[in-house]
């Protein structure tokens, strides 16, 4: 509702909150790597960079889907936040987080739906990295994810474009 009653251009309202949430989310993410570096010793050998770029675009395919979600679905915000939750966690399910099964199954069954999944993007990204020898399904899966946040921006955008000044 605060967003229907503001005089500011829509977009420029969801693209402001959205780079503070992503700014924030890359200070803690880069924080996150550099425990696991510095404190706990991890090693992510040679692939640190392709690695780093692909937990970005996962920030930024996650913002972007809870700025969608947020923007589609008229309810409260425990609503909103139940729904994302089950979201995140049934796609890491389809992408094999708690059982490689899953993933193999969804892959043979169901390929399209692990192609348009952001967790299965992150996870075959990641496994990319360490199976083959060269970056082309590393790549795919970047681009993946890039086009999956433009298209949720784009739809919360949209979105919120349509919407009426509220009467104060």
């Amino acid at each position: 509702k605060r967003l229907s009653v503001s005089s500011a251009k829509k977009p420029v309202l969801i693209l402001s909150s959205f780079l503070s949430c992503y700014l924030t989310h890359l200070v803690l993410l880069t924080a996150i790597f550099l425990f696991n570096i510095f404190i706990l010793k991890i090693d992510y050998g040679n692939n640190l960079p392709r690695i780093l770029l692909i937990s970005a675009l996962g920030s930024l395919a996650g913002i972007s889907l809870g700025t969608s979600i947020g923007t589609l679905i008229k309810a409260t915000a425990e609503v909103k936040t139940n729904i994302i939750t089950f979201f995140f966690l049934f796609s890491c399910f389809l992408a094999g987080m708690m059982g490689p099964a899953i993933k193999y199954l969804v892959d043979t069954n169901l390929p399209l739906l692990n192609k348009i999944n952001p967790a299965n993007m992150i996870v075959d990204g990641l496994y990319s990295l360490n199976i083959y020898d060269d970056f082309s399904r590393y790549n795919s899966n970047i681009i993946s994810l890039i086009c999956f946040s433009f298209l949720c921006i784009s739809l919360s955008i949209t979105v919120l474009k349509k919407q009426k000044f509220k009467s104060l």
